[in-house]
């Protein structure tokens, strides 16, 4: 998921769940996402209460457990895209729903 929509979800009350299998893009995104909720925020109990709804995964079966929506945004890798769209689909459930980010990069 792009930084940029994550920080929307959170800023709006919504609960993340962040995946990435790469360990420190996971914490680099948490970080800029910390950084941006802190310049929106009001308080550092807003910013303290919207992270208690951001949880980050490395295993994406568990960040997809639970959840209705997922958005796809990795590189235009079309193997690597049908991999993971693949594994995606085998784990949501029948009613929810999977959006992909679809680069202006060719």
């Amino acid at each position: 998921m792009d930084s940029k929509v994550a920080w929307t979800c959170l800023a709006t009350g919504l609960k993340l769940h962040l995946y990435d299998s790469n360990e420190l893009q996971l914490k680099a995104a948490r970080t800029t996402i910390e950084n941006w909720l802190q310049q929106d925020a009001e308080s550092s109990a807003d910013i303290s209460a919207r992270l208690q709804e951001l949880v980050t995964f490395q295993d994406l079966s568990a960040a997809l457990k639970g959840v209705n929506l997922a958005f796809e945004n990795m590189p235009e890798q079309l193997p690597l895209k049908n991999h993971v769209h693949r594994q995606i689909h085998e784990l949501l459930g029948t009613e929810d729903i999977l959006t992909i980010h679809k680069s202006s990069h060719r």
